[in-house]
C-alpha cells in the first residue's frame, strides 16, 4: 500500500456540496467499500479515479470525519460458537488458529476443518490494541479454541506460519 498523501482528499473540493455529502453519508452509514464506490462514481464525469486513489481518499476521509473504518464486532459467546460448529454437516476434524491482515491491521481467526475438506469460520477478532499486534484478542481466540477442542474432542492447531512478528506459542 502506498503512503497516504496530504492531498488525498483535496480532490473532494472539486465536488459540489451534494457530491461530498453523498460520499460522507456512504462512509458514515455503509463503510469502506460503499465510500470507495461513492468516490469513484462522483469522479466518473471527470474520467474517474484509480481504485487505489479512491481507496486512499476514503481512508483519509474516515480520519477527517472521526469515523472508525473498522468498528469492533461484538465477541460471540461460547454457546454461539458451539452452535456454529454443531450446526454444520460432517465430522469435525480439527480447529485451526490463523492470522490474516488488511489495510487496518491484524486479525486472529479460529476455523473449523471438517473431514470432507470443508472449512468454516468460527470466530475472527481484529487486534485492537496499540502497537503492531494486540494481545487480548489472540488470547481470547486461543481460549475459545481450547474450550471448543475439548468440547468436540478434536485437536487445536496454532502453528500458522503467517503469525505477526512477536506472537508465539509461549505468548
Amino acid at each position: 500500500m502506498r503512503e497516504v498523501r496530504d492531498d488525498d482528499t483535496a480532490l473532494l473540493r472539486l465536488l459540489d456540496d451534494a457530491g461530498r455529502s453523498r460520499i460522507d453519508t456512504a462512509i458514515r452509514e455503509r463503510g469502506y467499500i460503499a465510500g470507495v464506490i461513492a468516490v469513484r462514481e462522483a469522479f466518473r464525469p471527470w474520467g474517474g479515479l484509480h481504485l487505489y486513489d479512491a481507496r486512499d481518499m476514503v481512508l483519509k476521509r474516515f480520519a477527517e470525519l472521526g469515523v472508525d473504518p473498522c468498528p469492533p464486532e461484538p465477541v460471540p459467546t461460547m454457546p454461539d460458537l458451539v452452535e456454529r460448529i454443531a450446526g454444520r454437516q460432517g465430522v469435525l476434524r480439527e480447529l485451526v488458529i490463523s492470522w490474516d491482515g488488511d489495510d487496518f491491521g491484524w486479525m486472529v481467526r479460529l476455523d473449523a476443518r471438517f473431514a470432507s475438506g470443508e472449512e468454516a469460520l468460527v470466530v475472527c477478532l481484529r487486534c485492537r490494541a496499540p502497537g503492531p499486534v494486540g494481545w487480548a484478542e489472540p488470547r481470547e481466540v486461543r481460549a475459545f479454541g481450547a474450550a471448543l477442542a475439548e468440547r468436540f474432542r478434536v485437536p487445536l492447531r496454532t502453528d500458522h506460519e503467517d503469525a505477526p512478528y512477536g506472537i508465539s506459542e509461549a505468548d
